[in-house]
């Protein structure tokens, strides 16, 4: 019996033990778990730029003043007209719409178009003229057409986005543009894509000085963008004093916050263009 209280002694003493390497191990692995998370937060905060638009504080944007019931619809193009306000139906186009008739655009319900002047490529990073651009300038321009212009993007420093933007201003010298010179930033999807790890500090800071070459220059700048990057990759509160051009497509747009330009299709048929085209509503009082 002795034998047998002391085998029962040893083993309660090996029980307790386990005990607490299990209670030791189970607190190892939470403060591994909380180290682990914090660290993945930190990496990844910097690619968000609110988690999602209605997320923005309210007080760093303005809200949009838009009233949904002024939304309508005419011979086939979207219309806003409120008592303060009618917007102006507008088109963006690139190489895609080949070659244009501006005589029949400049006759239908169009009353402004954002002419693409470029572009960076996004596995060498090589910037290029947009194929069509100079034709589709001159001869918009000599058709009386109101014009702005967006250059596509896919710089990812400052220094590169100054770049854009000169190259821009290079182009236009001579003509009137009337609308902003917008900076189109998209994200690609090919995994060479050269941009595909920049961060929404490092966007936005290119965002702004494409913007603030162009508006030093003597004209209008803004932000082309989608929900999509509005949520996941600008800080657009540290954009706030450019033109923002939302793309969305819906009946109504939903963002919350204030916009100059509504991009609501890419399937629009305009007299001219033989093939499909973005269509845009302006915000912009009559100047």
């Amino acid at each position: 019996m002795g034998n047998t209280r002391k085998k029962g002694r040893r083993k309660k003493r090996k029980n307790t033990g386990t005990a607490a390497i299990i209670i030791i191990g189970i607190a190892l692995l939470a403060v591994l778990f909380l180290l682990t998370r914090t660290l993945l937060h930190g990496l990844g905060s910097d690619r968000e730029s609110a988690g999602n638009v209605t997320a923005i504080p309210e007080k760093t944007l303005p809200p949009s003043l838009l009233d949904a019931a002024c939304f309508g619809s005419e011979n086939g193009y979207k219309t806003y007209q409120s008592d303060e306000l009618k917007a102006k139906l507008g088109i963006d186009v690139s190489v895609y719409q080949g070659d244009i008739d501006w005589e029949a655009v400049a006759q239908s319900d169009v009353d402004f178009a954002i002419l693409r002047a470029g572009y960076r490529g996004y596995e060498d990073g090589e910037t290029g003229v947009d194929e069509y651009f100079t034709s589709n300038l001159e001869q918009a321009s000599a058709c009386g057409m109101d014009l702005g212009i967006y250059f596509f993007s896919q710089a990812l420093t400052e220094e590169e986005a100054r770049n854009e933007a000169l190259e821009v201003l290079k182009l236009i010298q001579g003509y009137e543009i009337k609308y902003p010179i917008y900076f189109d930033w998209e994200p690609v999807s090919d995994g060479e894509a050269r941009t595909a790890s920049i961060s929404s500090t490092e966007l936005t800071r290119c965002a702004r000085a494409f913007c603030y070459t162009i508006e030093s220059a003597g004209y209008r700048a803004g932000i082309y963008f989608n929900l999509d990057l509005a949520s996941h990759y600008y800080h657009l509160k540290d954009l706030s004093d450019y033109s923002f051009w939302l793309a969305e497509y819906q009946d109504i747009p939903s963002f919350p916050y204030a916009f100059d330009m509504w991009q609501y299709t890419n399937q629009g048929d305009v007299p001219g263009i033989n093939t499909i085209v973005d269509m845009n509503l302006s915000f912009f009082p009559d100047e």
